[in-house]
């Protein structure tokens, strides 16, 4: 996949992706991370993705501008409708 691949070459360069990811699914497993709601809405991965970011001297944004980029790039539809909405919001606010 294009997106993870990014991420791995260019923010994931001290501890790659797929090891975080295995690495979360080992807590889920063996209990260490056992929050259900964070686990169901993502936040317990995010919060464990938010930590290697930090220990790799990397910020959120480094994160959140490769994932717009790539969402950016392909050409989605909805991504397309979304950012008419918002250009015309912006433009009323004006």
């Amino acid at each position: 996949h294009t997106l993870f691949r990014d991420l791995s070459d260019y923010v994931f360069q001290m501890k790659s992706l797929s090891s975080i990811v295995s690495e979360y699914d080992k807590s889920v497993k063996n209990g260490t991370i056992n929050d259900e709601e964070e686990i169901k809405n993502g936040k317990a991965l995010y919060d464990l993705i938010k930590h290697e970011l930090r220990q790799m001297r990397k910020s959120e944004d480094d994160l959140i501008q490769r994932v717009v980029n790539y969402l950016f790039s392909q050409n989605n539809s909805e991504i397309k409708e979304l950012t008419t909405f918002f250009k015309e919001e912006f433009r009323n606010v004006r």
